[in-house]
C-alpha cells in the first residue's frame, strides 16, 4: 500500500523524449504512453533515486505554491496511477 512513508523509486524500462514542455514515455512492458507535464514531470526527476512520498511532497511544496495537504493528496493519487502501470518501485515501511 503507497502512504507517505513509502520509498518510491523509478521502475520499469522506458523509453522516454522531451516533447515542448511534456516529457512523454512509453513502457515497452505495459505497451502504454504516458505524458508527463510539469509537476509529473518534476515528481519524475525526483525519483530518480529512492524517496519517501513525505521527502518528496515537503520537496515540492517548497518548490510550487500548494498547500501540503493538497500535495499529498494529490502526489499520492499520481503515484498510484504510476504504480498501477508498473513504472514505480513502492517499499512499504
Amino acid at each position: 500500500m503507497l502512504a507517505l512513508s513509502s520509498t518510491v523509486s523509478r521502475g520499469g524500462d522506458l523509453l522516454q523524449a522531451q516533447v515542448g514542455e511534456e516529457l512523454v514515455m512509453m513502457s515497452i512492458d505495459a505497451g502504454a504512453y504516458f505524458g508527463l507535464a510539469e509537476v509529473g514531470k518534476r515528481i519524475w526527476e525526483l525519483i530518480e533515486r529512492p524517496t519517501t512520498v513525505a521527502d518528496l511532497c515537503a520537496r515540492l511544496t517548497d518548490e510550487y505554491d500548494v498547500p501540503r495537504e493538497i500535495c499529498e493528496t494529490e502526489t499520492l493519487s499520481f503515484l498510484r496511477e504510476l504504480q498501477g502501470h508498473g513504472i514505480i518501485n513502492v517499499v512499504a515501511p
